[in-house]
């Protein structure tokens, strides 16, 4: 059963006061500091944690976002690059059909060979012939 009047002491040998008119006694004015103390402590630890939470929370949904962000990038570099590797594909079989360097080389030698610089053309042709006749006939 409580007394009435009295408080439990949890920090002394002595468990048990009474209450006194006004502010009691020495020890237990320094007592309720010490309750003030530490509850303003605590509030200020609560206040602190609840800013902390808060941050997290901010930072949390901040980086959610940029995670979001880089996996759209990816998957456009990702389709960027099956893009390039398409186009590099159809390069490829493009250049199979070029000519290679021996082919090349060969064509040049038979160009070299035939030397079409020296042909001549219908026009010249006509033009030696019809001179070569003309000579003839100023001999004759």
């Amino acid at each position: 059963m409580v007394e009435p009047n009295t408080y439990t002491n949890y920090f002394s040998h002595d468990k048990k006061r009474t209450l006194q008119g006004g502010l009691g006694s020495k020890s237990d004015v320094s007592f309720q500091k010490r309750v003030r103390l530490v509850e303003e402590r605590f509030e200020g630890i609560s206040k602190r944690l609840e800013v902390l939470e808060q941050n997290s929370l901010s930072h949390f949904r901040r980086m959610k976002t940029q995670i979001a962000n880089l996996e759209k990038d990816i998957g456009s570099v990702k389709s960027t690059i099956k893009d390039l590797n398409d186009t590099i594909k159809l390069m490829i079989e493009e250049f199979k059909g070029f000519a290679k360097k021996g082919d090349v080389s060969e064509v040049q030698k038979y160009v070299e060979l035939f030397d079409p610089m020296k042909f001549v053309t219908e026009e010249e042709i006509n033009f030696i012939i019809d001179r070569r006749i003309s000579e003839k006939n100023k001999k004759n």
